[in-house]
């Protein structure tokens, strides 16, 4: 957000979005190792007198109100209407003059464990992603800490590179180039 108010020189609409993963919130729960996806989009409103820390908060907030009843809410008779206003407010923000920052967390699928035949995984990553402001979030390789692979806009990596409360939480750690061109980690 700030890096796009730096470019824009006002601070522009925004909203946080984090994926909830709904299969252990259904009744009775779906199997870790259940595939394919049943999630749904928390939502926390992004303003220019909010921090990050604050931000957090209310993504935690949102994410929290997906909790058993309201998961059973979405299944039962009344799930209809709750899913379609929920796809309304979502339709609304897209359309409006808004900036979508999404978040979504893979820290829970132990990446770096998977093995097909050919070995454990020496760096997974979602560079691939061709959407802008996305981030996602998984464990690192060796299990101490958060990677975050984060996409947007070219003319905006500067002020994100800089930013002194984010780099706060980052440590400079080595990994492979990225296989795809003009883009990057």
């Amino acid at each position: 957000m700030d890096a796009s108010s730096a470019r824009l020189g006002s601070f522009v609409s925004s909203v946080l979005t984090q994926t909830v993963n709904l299969r252990a919130r259904i009744d009775p729960p779906l199997s870790e190792s259940c595939a394919g996806n049943l999630l749904w989009l928390a939502m926390a409103p992004g303003s220019d007198q909010i921090g990050l820390h604050d931000l957090v908060k209310e993504i935690r907030k949102s994410i929290k109100k997906f909790d058993r009843e309201h998961v059973r809410k979405m299944q039962g008779e009344s799930g209809f209407p709750l899913i379609f206003e929920s796809l309304k407010q979502i339709v609304e923000l897209v359309s409006a003059n808004m900036d979508i920052y999404r978040f979504t967390s893979l820290g829970k699928f132990q990446l770096y464990k998977a093995d097909f035949g050919w070995g454990k995984p020496v760096w997974v990553s979602s560079a691939g992603l061709i959407f802008k402001n996305v981030v996602v979030l998984m464990e690192s390789r060796y299990g101490d800490g958060i990677e975050a692979s984060v996409t947007m806009e070219e003319k905006d990596t500067g002020v994100f590179e800089r930013n002194q409360e984010l780099l706060a939480f980052a440590s400079a750690t080595e990994s492979p180039s990225c296989p795809l061109p003009n883009s990057r980690l």
